[in-house]
């Protein structure tokens, strides 16, 4: 009839926004396969809320048409549509009053970021901090290959940012350090960000992922993002 593979792990101990509802033993899911045989297409929901009873939470990260409109009946919700590349990074004006460095967990704040950054190094990932004054925030980057064919190139995807409203004022020294870490000449904008995160330009991408059971579907970059939630 069909076949769904899921990749379940526990929800994280500290979840921003999350508060007292937070509980032990709540459980993240994706849905990493779903394919049901076109003759036997009437069975996809039932075999759906099957899989749903592993897990309290779900995510789909690149469901095709089709599961998109079988997620809805399920409950899912569109969580983020697409996103930006911004190619390349470097030519931004380079007078700026924000400083950007390579992050320790010494100096990190507010309480649970650095589990956040211990769990997200162990990918690979870059920790920066951004600050200008007293005033400072916490971007989360994962250095990936994308492209298509023989064609692959390095690009930065920011997985996280602790303030979206300093974003804006800060993105052409954060692009700059971001391309520097992480060796890069692009960086990976998801739609998730924006209204809040309000830089123009780049080169719109679709990638359409789907939430359910996450009242605020943000928590899954506010926090800790799918790398780290479905390791």
């Amino acid at each position: 009839v069909g076949f769904i593979a899921t990749i379940l792990s526990p929800w994280p101990r500290t979840s921003a926004g999350d508060g007292a509802a937070q509980s032990r033993g709540t459980t993240l899911g994706s849905f990493s396969f779903y394919h049901v045989l076109p003759e036997y297409r009437a069975a996809s929901l039932p075999l759906l809320k099957r899989a749903l009873a592993l897990a309290d939470r779900w995510t789909s990260l690149s469901p095709n048409a089709f599961s998109q409109s079988i997620l809805r009946m399920a409950g899912f919700r569109v969580f983020s549509e697409g996103f930006r590349f911004f190619v390349p990074c470097y030519p931004w004006p380079l007078g700026s009053r924000w400083r950007v460095r390579l992050a320790s967990s010494s100096v990190l704040d507010p309480p649970g970021l650095e589990a956040m950054v211990r769990d997200h190094a162990q990918y690979g990932c870059n920790t920066l901090i951004a600050s200008r004054g007293d005033v400072r925030f916490v971007v989360v980057t994962k250095r990936r290959l994308a492209g298509g064919g023989r064609v692959r190139l390095p690009v930065s995807e920011v997985l996280f940012v602790s303030d979206l409203e300093l974003l804006p004022d800060a993105w052409p020294a954060v692009a700059r350090a971001v391309a520097f870490h992480d060796r890069t000449l692009a960086i990976a904008l998801d739609d998730s960000f924006d209204p809040s995160c309000r830089i123009k330009g780049g080169t719109a991408r679709s990638r359409v992922r789907m939430v359910r059971g996450i009242p605020n579907g943000t928590q899954l970059d506010a926090l800790y993002s799918e790398l780290v939630l479905l390791n």
